[in-house]
């Protein structure tokens, strides 16, 4: 089974695969021995040691018995009660799962929830039995008909379970190919490599009289195979990051190998802060303020990032009249942490959060979000969001906006035009309150993916992404032209950016943006408005420092705390800083790792402090970053390892994330 985690592992990954074999399966024999020892005690119990009666020898009359009463009025009997606990369990499953999804779509509140479905059981119950009794006596009188004309004799208890079990795995390994996306996203092939070696382990504790002195010796064969290779950053790249099981291994066994990133030299650590700038914004009255986040929209699928497909017509004719950062990087790969860097100015651990371990976080009450700013200095505040996550109740990023709500409730798919018909509604009542600040998030591209015949890209998962963008886009376009009608009096500013983009494999098994590579964090973002340049800037911002850009935009003091930088000098003609270093950090990854990510022109360090994986790459030259410079005298790798120690001094990521 570890050869099989190895040679998943090698299909997905785009590095050599061999430094990582004796790694993944000395992790697979270390951590096999929970496994093995389980599988000994099952099998002792159901098969039994040498010279006592197992569990399956006591049940063997009682099977026996099942057997010739095969077609008889008791086997009949049997059957039908069979049926009906089978129908009470079934009603019960799909009631309780419908129950929950509706409570999530429309209930906030983990305890609520759960107690509501408790009771929803409860009520479930009534009808669920009803239809058991329905069903036995229905499966009874059936089985007794057809037994008197002579059929289905030799059908009976035994068989209906045989033919159910083979039936289950059959549907099973069916589900598992064609919902494959599911199946990864849920950590299927996590969790069934284990339960094969549980399996196969059973039966070799029967057919192998020496296998308990051969586990010994493979124990230490493990232990030695690790100690050999984890060393090697290859191996411990393809064991942490893209073995489906071997990397919960390496999460627990080679995390004393880790250890935060070394200092190129001697001397005080001083955390870098990008410097402040005048703003260089004209004078007038204050602006309106639009912010557009797109979900999960990478940047290198949009066209005017230079995408094949034309996925974004309208994005892209809102970018020729705006200022482009080609190289704009969200502080997270993941929602939650990404937005609410923006809407605090910091990177997502340099916030206090109360209660992190619980996602969504509170955000602590020392923080002043951009709306809070905003509306305090007299804007009218109003978010048009789609999206679960942005309904919970202890989630405050809706703080400091006088409206906010998630528009998308219940409904699963095609949501971008619900979105931008309540945006529009919201900027027509919110202009006569000028100045106003208003948030829209658009949630299309986020998985699962819907299918849109009538832009018909293909049938792959990535088609379908690019289907969705398209989809959303349209929309976007009509919520640009709408507010250049509605704000024609006032200046206006819109900015767009997305929250992260999507992986698609391409690092690791989640399917679903949990690192920090380039082709996740990568996102686009450009603003456009009176006054601003139409040009493109190719030095690396933060999709954050919009926190420090729209204050300058409205006259409002950027806090000292913030510590991103103020983009609104380059607006208006500036040339941008070379020397700016953009911070990443990732804690809410499965398994949980503490990853911090620095990049500086054309390089991207990421290290990771849970696993002492270190990674450096040269993102102009090697986009999909597959060529690790680590080790390789980069200049670079020195400096960035000095920059990021400093910033781990600047963040607080709780013991319960990055373990």
């Amino acid at each position: 089974m570890g050869l099989a985690d190895w040679g998943l592992a090698a299909l997905r990954t785009e590095r050599n695969p061999w430094p990582g074999l004796p790694l993944v399966l000395g992790l697979w024999l270390l951590a096999a021995l929970p496994w093995a020892l389980l599988a000994s005690l099952l099998a002792a119990l159901c098969l039994g040691p040498t010279g006592r009666r197992p569990v399956l020898a006591l049940l063997a009359p009682t099977w026996r018995r099942l057997r010739t009463e095969r077609g008889s009025d008791a086997d009949t009997r049997r059957l039908a009660t069979t049926a009906g606990v089978v129908t009470v369990a079934a009603a019960m499953v799909a009631g309780t799962v419908a129950l929950v999804r509706w409570y999530i779509l429309h209930r906030h509140g983990a305890l609520l929830i759960a107690l509501a479905t408790v009771a929803g059981q409860a009520a479930l119950l009534v009808p669920a039995a009803a239809l058991g009794l329905i069903a036995r006596r229905a499966t009874h009188g059936c089985l007794a008909s057809l037994r008197r004309r002579g059929h289905l004799r030799r059908f009976g208890l035994t068989s209906a379970l045989g033919a159910t079990v083979l039936l289950l795995l059959v549907a099973l390994v069916a589900l598992a190919i064609v919902a494959r996306r599911t199946f990864i996203a849920i950590d299927g092939p996590t969790f069934a490599l284990p339960l094969v070696a549980i399996a196969l382990a059973s039966i070799i504790h029967q057919r192998l009289p020496a296998g308990r002195r051969a586990a010994w010796a493979l124990l230490v064969a493990g232990a030695l195979a690790v100690a050999l290779s984890a060393s090697s950053p290859l191996a411990r790249r393809l064991a942490t990051h893209d073995a489906w099981t071997a990397r919960w291994a390496a999460h627990a066994l080679l995390r004393p190998a880790a250890a935060a990133p070394e200092a190129a030299s001697s001397g005080p650590l001083v955390p870098y802060r990008p410097p402040r700038r005048p703003s260089q914004v004209p004078p007038g009255p204050p602006p309106n303020l639009v912010l557009v986040t797109f979900d999960a929209l990478r940047a290198d699928h949009t066209g005017f990032m230079g995408y094949e497909r034309p996925t974004t017509p309208n994005l892209d004719a809102f970018a020729r009249e705006g200022t482009v950062f080609e190289r704009a990087y969200s502080q997270d790969s993941g929602t939650g942490p990404s937005l609410w860097s923006v809407m605090t100015g910091k990177t997502p651990f340099q916030v206090e959060l109360v209660r992190p371990d619980r996602f969504p976080p509170v955000i602590g009450p020392s923080e002043v979000l951009l709306a809070e700013q905003l509306e305090r200095a007299g804007y009218a505040t109003a978010a048009v969001l789609c999206g679960d996550v942005f309904g919970a109740p202890h989630w405050n990023l809706r703080r400091g906006f006088d409206e906010y709500g998630d528009v998308c409730v219940g409904h699963g798919r095609d949501q971008a035009p619900l979105v931008a018909q309540r945006a529009l509604a919201t900027a027509r009542r919110l202009v006569a309150k000028e100045p106003f600040f208003l948030w829209v998030h658009f949630y299309d591209a986020h998985g699962p993916y819907a299918d849109h015949p009538d832009i018909g890209y293909g049938d792959l998962p990535v088609d379908n992404y690019d289907e969705e963008i398209h989809y959303a886009d349209r929309s976007f376009g009509e919520l640009v032209k709408g507010l250049a009608d509605i704000t024609r009096d006032r200046r206006t500013f819109i900015a767009v950016t997305a929250d992260h983009g999507e992986g698609f494999g391409k690092h690791g098994p989640d399917p679903h943006a949990r690192n920090l590579y380039r082709n996740v964090t990568h996102v686009p973002l450009v603003v456009r408005g009176p006054d601003i340049a139409a040009r493109r800037v190719a030095t690396p911002v933060a999709s954050s420092d919009l926190y420090p850009t729209l204050l300058d935009l409205a006259g409002v003091p950027v806090p000292e705390a913030s510590s991103m930088a103020s983009q609104a000098p380059v607006l208006f003609g500036a040339e941008p800083d070379p020397e700016r270093i953009v911070f990443q950090e990732n804690s809410y990854s499965r398994p949980r790792r503490d990853t911090k990510g620095a990049i500086q022109g054309r390089w991207h360090m990421i290290v990771d402090l849970t696993t002492g994986v270190d990674e450096l790459y040269d993102v102009i030259a090697d986009p999909d970053e597959l060529d690790d410079r680590v080790g390789m005298g980069e200049e670079a790798e020195a400096r960035l390892r000095r920059e990021l120690r400093a910033f781990v001094t600047t963040t607080k990521v709780p013991d319960d994330l990055s373990k």
